[in-house]
């Protein structure tokens, strides 16, 4: 295993190279920390067709340009991303110990984990081009409010489910709705 040889031990490793793990990123090179970021490249933001929920965007960005201009953004303060997967992660002497899919190591005394979810889509040819004209929304949270007053569907699997479809109702709420009912109805 070849272990990373960063020039100085590392304060702080990020696993996650979506908005979450690119913001911890600037705002650790900030407090001058030495860092690495690790990015699997499946970031959940990519499916996002238009958000309003991020500051400084009042007419709203696609999860995709989001991700370009964070990337720009920690690229040009030198920010190191890995474009990687890390497969494990223990407990060392340093701290922890990462490994990547790429079966190298490296040190980092604390561990931020942002690495979001991965959604189980539907397996239709057409549920990627549904995603993208917003008729198919995976995230209640940066979906929901897009679909105000609209008709649409929330995708919800597994563990965690219900929490997430029962954002989702309340977002169905209509406008002017007591949106205290909506909150005590049960999925």
């Amino acid at each position: 295993m070849a272990t990373f040889a960063a020039p100085e031990p590392l304060d702080c490793a990020i696993v996650g190279g979506g908005p979450a793990g690119m913001t911890a990123a600037l705002y650790l090179l900030r407090f001058h920390r030495r860092i690495l970021g690790f990015d699997g490249m499946q970031s959940r933001a990519r499916w996002i067709p238009s958000s309003h929920n991020c500051p400084g965007f009042p007419g709203g960005i696609s999860g995709t340009r989001l991700l370009e201009r964070l990337r720009q953004q920690i690229g040009e303060h030198g920010i190191q991303n890995i474009h990687s997967r890390v497969t494990e992660l223990k407990p060392s002497v340093a701290g922890f110990t990462l490994t990547d899919e790429a079966n190298r190591t490296y040190e980092a005394a604390t561990v931020i984990l942002a690495t979001g979810v991965i959604d189980e889509l539907p397996a239709f040819p057409w549920v990627p081009q549904a995603i993208e004209v917003g008729a198919i929304r995976l995230c209640a949270i940066c979906d929901a409010f897009e679909m105000t007053d609209s008709v649409g569907h929330f995708r919800a699997n597994g563990k965690g489910s219900r929490s997430r479809q029962v954002s989702a109702i309340l977002f169905r709420v209509r406008h002017g709705r007591d949106h205290r009912q909506a909150s005590s109805r049960r999925c």
